[in-house]
């Protein structure tokens, strides 16, 4: 009976796990597009994105919200990456064996069934051109394989989660950015920055050798800015008659990501502002000395003993006894 119960509950948080994934990688991941209806308004349904009005897609494999589809694939990988954390008894092995698997096949659903979409209701050519579309195909799948595996190793490794936290912070401007309530700003700055001291601190809550990957994060984190500037050249280059060739986007995007990079091209306060915030924790949650150490328990067989008794001869007492024995 016990065993059945046990067997129930397992299947249970296996179920919850799946669908808590899915939920994970693209409600969650792709917010943005959800939120905006799974469509482009007629408003922006210009340029690139011509006969796309209306068109409903799972995931964006729209040219001008490349950038979002980047943002949200990495923020969905990571997320999702990371439920078996929330499910301590099953077994780690079990926990990373189905999470990745259901995020591969979400990823694969979500695609196919865009580009299907495209195929079938765009009106304009150059929107579901096979080339356009399989480029940003390989855009989303190239930003959620990564992500998705950092999120398992995560659950695995409990110093990675500082990395998994520098690669959600690099994502997070262009993705919350393009939420329709907000948009570029310190608030979003702000966001990232808390996004990556969390991930800092709590890398280094079982062991503190974990801060050797801090620079990892740092740096993932920093490559936010050319990530961004990077996605939105190849989406403002990227358009019907311009002939730009597949070889050029890549150099160009190159380029300006190079320049983003140095600290002229982006802001240096949201990480300094997080690692500080870290430092902070870690110094505070030292362990300090206690003051002088109290006594050594002498033990049973060292207690305080009664003083034996003294027997004080009397004079010459030793003489006699010399005497009578001679």
């Amino acid at each position: 009976m016990a065993g059945t119960h046990r067997g129930v509950r397992l299947y249970g948080a296996l179920v919850l796990m799946v669908v808590l994934s899915a939920v994970l990688f693209w409600i969650l991941g792709f917010l943005p597009w959800v939120l905006g209806g799974f469509s482009l308004p007629p408003a922006r349904a210009h340029g690139p994105a011509e006969g796309l009005a209306g068109v409903r897609l799972a995931v964006p494999l729209v040219v001008t919200r490349l950038p979002e589809l980047v943002a949200s694939a990495l923020v969905g990988g990571v997320l999702s990456g990371m439920v078996p954390i929330a499910f301590p008894r099953v077994s780690r092995l079990l926990g990373v064996v189905v999470t990745g698997s259901i995020v591969l096949a979400a990823t694969s659903a979500t695609l196919v069934a865009s580009r299907r979409a495209l195929e079938l209701h765009a009106s304009a050519q150059f929107a579901a051109d096979h080339q356009v579309v399989e480029g940003l195909v390989l855009a989303a799948i190239c930003a959620a394989l990564p992500s998705l595996a950092v999120g398992l190793a995560a659950t695995v490794r409990h110093g990675i989660v500082a990395v998994a936290a520098g690669l959600v912070a690099a994502a997070l401007p262009l993705w919350l950015a393009a939420l329709p309530v907000l948009g570029p700003g310190p608030v979003v700055e702000l966001v990232a920055a808390a996004a990556l001291a969390l991930g800092l601190v709590v890398s280094v809550h079982r062991t503190r050798w974990s801060a050797l990957l801090w620079p990892v994060a740092i740096g993932l984190a920093w490559l936010g800015a050319p990530l961004s500037t990077a996605t939105a050249y190849v989406a403002g280059h990227l358009r019907p008659g311009s002939g730009a060739g597949l070889g050029d986007l890549l150099h160009g995007a190159i380029d300006a990501a190079g320049r983003a990079a140095g600290p002229s091209g982006q802001s240096w306060w949201p990480w300094v502002l997080a690692v500080g915030v870290a430092m902070a924790w870690l110094v505070a949650r030292r362990p300090r000395p206690t003051g002088a150490a109290a006594p050594a328990d002498p033990g049973p067989d060292r207690a305080a003993r009664p003083p034996e008794p003294v027997i004080a001869l009397a004079p010459g007492a030793g003489k006699h006894t010399a005497t009578r024995r001679a």
